[in-house]
């Protein structure tokens, strides 16, 4: 009988076209992905894929079972979901991804409360840009920074969050001698001063604001971070210009669970409470001239 964990890793191999990037796809070892595709050939008297120095080829036979396969993937990934929403005790875990400088300016202050509110909820923080999916229960609620929603999905608009250019007091105070300009390592950002000659590029917020607040330059930040900062101004003449939308993605059949409503409502307050600052709304002391 066939295992259905062979036919993830089949699927998984399909999707990258790699066994390293099946196994990072699943959450396994290298080993386990190469171990379970040859348990399904030898158990399909088959070879579904051919082994190329690049990576993987999907054989005839491979292309052949390939639909049926995505048909049983949907098929148990609803079971599941709907097993799930049959669940309504205000206990057990709930998911939900998000991007770590959402989480860190937003989300963790209130876990206390949280904590409080919810005793026996384990809320499990999944702290990434990439979209996990939600049909198949990777994450059940999911806060994201997006031009547009999935349309599979439920998909609440939290707050518009716009970007302006920041810098610390400590830089904009001191005589100018040679302008500095720190690039965060995304395009629109990069349109705010397209020519500018970067002295540090960096990917990733945290580690933007971080510098920014260290006085190294000036660079762009989304307005929820850089006017939050103690430590940052908008840059003199700066205004936020519109750049990507705060959503909360939840699957339709994921929202009846009880706890996984109360954990939306919770989020949901706690983004409402803030949207000024998201938006730009509110920039903190003298950074707003």
């Amino acid at each position: 009988m066939l295992d259905w964990d062979d036919i993830r890793v089949f699927l998984a191999i399909e999707r990258s076209g790699t066994i390293r990037g099946a196994a990072r796809a699943l959450g396994v070892t290298h080993a386990t992905v190469g171990r379970r595709i040859a348990k399904l050939e030898d158990e399909l008297a088959t070879q579904l894929f051919e082994r190329l120095p690049n990576g993987l080829r999907p054989t005839p036979a491979a292309a052949a079972i390939n639909e049926t396969a995505q048909e049983i993937d949907a098929m148990i990934a609803c079971l599941a979901r709907e097993a799930f929403a049959l669940d309504q005790q205000p206990a057990g875990k709930v998911r939900v991804s998000m991007p770590e400088s959402v989480a860190a300016r937003f989300v963790t202050p209130r876990l206390p409360e949280f904590c409080e509110r919810f005793p026996e909820v384990e809320l499990e923080l999944s702290l990434t840009n990439a979209l996990l999916s939600l049909t198949h229960r990777e994450a059940d609620i999911a806060i994201r920074l997006s031009a547009k929603p999935p349309q599979d999905v439920i998909a609440r608009k939290l707050a518009e969050s716009p970007l302006c250019v920041f810098a610390a007091g400590s830089y904009l105070e001191r005589p100018a001698t040679r302008e500095r300009w720190v690039q965060l390592d995304y395009e629109p950002a990069a349109a705010l001063a397209p020519d500018a000659t970067p002295s540090v590029t960096i990917h990733g917020l945290l580690a933007m604001q971080q510098a920014l607040e260290s006085g190294v330059g000036k660079g762009v930040l989304p307005c929820f971070l850089g006017d939050s900062s103690e430590l940052l101004r908008r840059v003199p003449g700066a205004q936020p210009v519109p750049d990507l939308d705060l959503w909360m993605l939840i699957h339709p059949d994921v929202r009846r669970v009880r706890r996984v409503r109360e954990v939306s409502g919770f989020l949901t307050d706690i983004f409402a409470a803030q949207r000024d600052v998201i938006e730009g709304r509110r920039p903190r002391g003298r950074s707003s001239r």
